[in-house]
Parts: structure tokens; C-alpha cells; sequence
């Protein structure tokens, strides 16, 4: 079978489907930024990885980035019941080796703070999702992160472990704009688990 043909409409039909959004609902959340937050229940039904480089103050970095894809529950209180969206956590290893001390304000302290945070929204979320450290002081090894979250290039017949799990979480909208087209983008993040 392979190859067919895409039609025009199919591809206007993918572009908005790429830019559907969440209904905010009437009790979120909200900041002078614009960005809105609010509580969802959901399932895990998808856990990745990949990584890529990008350059901060003239040093390339690798950034490992996890990715959760969560579908929200039917019977949510919200109008969001079955819609999905994909979670990022962003980890550059460079910089919370290196740029602790940097400036606030600087590329490199905001690499260094997205490290940590995502480093500590990571830590709730494989809580909720019942896996534990496996390290001493409760460090997470690389074995243990690569089953939860398997590279998205490879072929793997084992499911993460992570998907199947339902939690409460709070979900973070805020927009984005690129640094290359200077086109802006809404992104969904899971800011935190909500203890129910």
C-alpha cells in the first residue's frame, strides 16, 4: 500500500486539528500573562523521549526532552472530556551542571530553572503514576527513565509504564512565540498533581 495521495483539504483539515484547544473552563485560573490554569483528572496514553541541541550564550546542548500525552477523563467536570493533549518536560544537563551561578535573567539561568522544574514536575508525575526512585536518595537512573519514557525512534513491544495511570493534575495553558516565523503557539503543560 504505502504511499497516497494528501489532498489540499486533508492538509487544512490536519492544520486545524494541529491547533486545537482546550476549553478553558469558567473557573480557571487566570494570569496578567494570559495564561490560565485549571484542574483535570486524565490517562497516560503515550510516554516518550527524544533529544535535540540547541545553543545558549555560544554552547551547543543536548536537551532531553520527555513527553506524556494524557487524555482527559469522560466524566471530567470540565468540557474537555476525551481530548488529549501532549505534556513536555525539558531537561538540559549542560546547564545544571554548569549554570547555576549565572546571572537571573540570563539564557543560561533560564535553562538551569526549566531544568529543575521539569526535573521536579517529572519526579510528581512518576509518583502518581505509582514508580518509585531507584537510586540512592531518591534518584531516578537511566534505566528507570528510559523504560518510563522509551526514545520515540525506537521500536520497543513493551509499553511504557506509565500509560494506563490516572491522576488529577492541574493543566497549564500559555502561548509561545517561535523564534524563527514568529508565529504563536498555545501550549498545555501538567503544572503539578493535585492530591484528591
Amino acid at each position: 500500500m504505502g504511499f497516497f495521495d494528501i489532498s489540499g483539504d486533508v492538509v487544512k483539515q490536519a492544520e486545524a486539528a494541529a491547533n486545537f484547544l482546550l476549553v478553558i473552563p469558567p473557573n480557571a485560573k487566570h494570569e496578567k500573562s494570559g495564561d490560565a490554569s485549571w484542574t483535570e483528572h486524565g490517562t497516560v496514553v503515550d510516554a516518550s523521549s527524544e533529544t535535540y541541541e540547541n545553543e545558549y550564550g555560544g554552547k551547543k546542548c543536548e536537551i532531553l526532552a520527555l513527553n506524556l500525552k494524557v487524555e482527559m477523563s469522560k466524566d471530567t467536570p470540565t468540557l474537555n472530556g476525551g481530548s488529549s493533549f501532549r505534556s513536555q518536560l525539558r531537561i538540559n544537563r549542560y546547564a545544571l551542571q554548569n549554570w547555576k551561578d549565572r546571572d537571573k535573567g540570563s539564557p543560561e539561568k533560564g535553562q538551569y530553572m526549566m531544568s529543575n522544574m521539569s526535573i521536579h514536575r517529572m519526579k510528581a508525575i512518576l509518583k502518581a503514576c505509582n514508580v518509585q526512585p531507584d537510586m540512592e536518595e531518591n534518584g531516578y537512573s537511566q534505566t528507570l527513565l528510559a523504560e518510563c519514557f522509551p526514545a520515540s525512534d525506537a521500536f520497543s513491544g513493551v509499553p511504557s509504564p506509565l500509560v494506563g495511570t490516572s491522576f488529577w493534575f492541574e493543566v497549564r495553558k500559555h502561548d509561545s512565540t517561535g523564534k524563527k516565523d514568529g508565529r504563536t503557539f498555545t501550549n498545555y503543560e501538567i503544572a503539578q498533581i493535585v492530591d484528591q
